[in-house]
């Protein structure tokens, strides 16, 4: 998200859609948050529904963007000899 938001403020709409789809409408919605703090009109925080479709979408992007885009990369590849797995092969011969 941060190599997208940088992209953005440099005017690089396409990269900054094709590192991470959700910065521009993140931004729209920090912008609306922000209109209705100073109007007083509207607060997008404390409107329930908008907070969990909110994270449904953001969940849903992340576990998409790992099964489909990043599958054999850094945060999708299993590494045996992490800690936990180490941890769980130790106390499984025990």
């Amino acid at each position: 998200m941060t190599r997208a938001m940088l992209a953005l403020f440099h005017g690089d709409i396409k990269s900054s859609l094709s590192l991470h789809p959700l910065a521009i409408p993140l931004i729209i919605c920090i912008l609306i948050y922000f209109l209705g703090i100073f109007t007083k009109e509207y607060d997008l925080m404390k409107n329930k529904y908008f907070l969990v479709i909110a994270t449904i979408i953001f969940l849903a992007t992340y576990i998409i963007r790992m099964i489909f885009v990043f599958p054999n990369e850094a945060p999708m590849v299993f590494n045996q000899n992490a800690v936990l797995p180490t941890i769980i092969r130790i106390i499984l011969k025990h």
